[in-house]
């Protein structure tokens, strides 16, 4: 999907392109460097605990913290090539803080995500209005369109925060932890949006700490394990309770309902590093 103003796309090429990268803040590596690419069309979910790394990947695939070392490529181009307005039609992400500004309507932030391309300076045009309000009926917030912030429960300003990155109609859309603040229902909404966005070729980048995220979504998945190491590979082969418990340091079992739905949910703990305990969660079917 082309957003409006975007350079010239090259389907033939990954949409995202990383080779040896090292990443961390203050200098500090987190991992070992990590290769891998993003092509339109699918979904790529960076799966691991809580302070894994996982937002400060994103935050380096972005341009908002500079890599440590390796290359990052977005439409064949170098990241640090890229203007503000060309990074803006390439990628557009989402925070895992939902902003708190009291002031703004939910409409007013969702627009942000127009201007981001267009200038701050510009005003809405009809069809950006009309971006904004489809991108709010998707998330299922177009009824609360009108209502500040400062209104909004904790996850209701998440899926606004979403629905500005959304409205950005950018080729990737980066999404760190946002289910995080969500219930169970809108958990399983904003997941069905995120298959939806890759059946129109848009690419969907994926941060969580639940395996049942990532088996609704995910074509492939990097996986934190210890120590220090990333692994790149297929759903199909990365989701599999023996390399899960591996990583999370708890047993992981699959379960099967009757009507054929598979799940990930927890047995006992293996040998290695003890996870906080709002990371045992229990399994969750979508």
């Amino acid at each position: 999907m082309k957003a409006d103003g975007a350079s010239v796309s090259h389907p033939s090429e990954p949409l995202l392109c990383v080779e040896s990268l090292r990443f961390g803040p203050a200098g500090r590596a987190l991992v070992e460097p990590v290769s891998f690419t993003l092509e339109r069309g699918r979904c790529l979910v960076l799966l691991g605990p809580n302070g894994a790394g996982k937002t400060s990947l994103m935050r380096t695939l972005i341009g908002a913290l500079s890599p440590l070392g390796g290359s990052i490529r977005w439409d064949g181009r170098a990241l640090a090539d890229l203007t503000e307005r060309e990074r803006a039609s390439l990628m557009a992400f989402a925070a895992p803080r939902p902003v708190d500004e009291g002031a703004f309507t939910v409409l007013h932030l969702v627009l942000l995500g127009r201007m981001a391309a267009r200038g701050m300076f510009a005003g809405p045009s009809s069809v950006d209005l009309q971006r904004a309000h489809d991108a709010l009926t998707e998330l299922g917030l177009d009824r609360l369109c009108e209502r500040t912030l400062a209104q909004l429960s904790e996850g209701e300003r998440q899926l606004a925060q979403i629905g500005r990155a959304l409205a950005q109609d950018a080729l990737a859309l980066l999404l760190d932890e946002p289910a995080a603040s969500l219930d169970l229902a809108r958990q399983a909404a904003l997941l069905t949006t995120v298959r939806r966005l890759t059946e129109g070729r848009r690419a969907v980048v994926l941060s969580t700490h639940d395996p049942n995220h990532a088996l609704a979504v995910a074509d492939q998945v990097l996986l934190w394990q210890a120590p220090g190491r990333i692994a790149w590979g297929p759903a199909s082969q990365l989701l599999e309770p023996a390399v899960l418990s591996a990583a999370y340091g708890v047993e992981v079992k699959r379960h099967r309902a009757e009507d054929g739905a598979v799940m990930f949910g927890i047995g006992q703990r293996q040998p290695g590093p003890l996870l906080p305990s709002s990371d045992k969660t229990a399994s969750i079917r979508f």
